[in-house]
């Protein structure tokens, strides 16, 4: 199973990082037909809300990222995630941390 066929979620505290493949490529949409697109992954920042019981999105929390679909293991999204949300919690910009990580490749 690679990535791109499943949704790996890491949780810390009331912060929680989800990556995930949504179609997008290089140059926007993803196109297979092109060989210099490759598919990148996806990571959302969300946290949990008291008042809607659940966890919502960061504002500005959702970037894709230079990491290729097709190279990234779950462990190595994992330990990037864990990594991610230790930087957004300690962090006097998050929004500018979380540009920041978009440009993380494997």
């Amino acid at each position: 199973m690679t990535t791109a066929d499943q949704e790996i979620t890491v949780s810390m505290g009331a912060l929680k990082i989800v990556w995930e493949h949504l179609g997008e490529g290089r140059f926007g949409d993803y196109n297979p037909d092109d060989s210099e697109d490759d598919p990148l992954m996806r990571f959302t920042v969300l946290i949990y809300s008291n008042k809607e019981k659940d966890y919502v999105p960061v504002e500005d929390g959702s970037y894709c990222t230079l990491i290729e679909v097709d190279k990234a293991t779950a462990f190595e999204l994992e330990i990037l995630g864990q990594m991610i949300l230790t930087s957004f919690k300690n962090s006097t910009n998050p929004k500018r941390t979380l540009e920041a990580a978009s440009w993380l490749t494997i």
